[in-house]
């Protein structure tokens, strides 16, 4: 999807070291010892199984579209994305792409994901005290 990145040096992985804050490495943890929930961590999930079967089109670095069916990602390590029946876009310089069984989009390549007509989530109906 992309050129491959350069292998990481010592002197690059310092650079890269450098510019991301340091998070003080554990989740914060109650009284009991255990690990509280990542709020953002959650939503990331909500949003992303929300996606699955649905029609996006993600921008690439470079200005590159792919459109297809969001089938799955990866939470953990590079958050990669798979599309099937996936294509490239036409742009100004070229055509619509062929049509690709499966896509693998690295983490590291992508921009944005975009989708439309993405049903909001079913509110369960809360009882009320009174009778019907």
């Amino acid at each position: 999807v992309g050129p491959s990145a350069p292998a990481a040096t010592p002197e690059t992985f310092q650079m890269q070291s450098q510019r991301r804050p340091n998070r003080g490495g554990a989740e914060p943890r109650d009284p009991a010892g255990r690990r509280e929930p990542d709020v953002n961590r959650e939503r990331l999930i909500y949003c992303c199984t929300s996606l699955i079967g649905h029609k996006v089109t993600v921008k690439l670095r470079g200005n590159v579209f792919y459109e297809g069916l969001f089938h799955s990602c990866s939470l953990d390590g590079d958050f990669s994305i798979t599309l099937r029946c996936a294509r490239q876009l036409p742009s100004e310089n070229t055509r619509s792409g062929e049509l690709i069984g499966t896509l693998v989009i690295p983490g590291k390549d992508f921009q944005q994901i975009s989708a439309v007509d993405v049903p909001p989530p079913a509110v369960p109906e809360v009882s009320r005290g009174g009778s019907s």
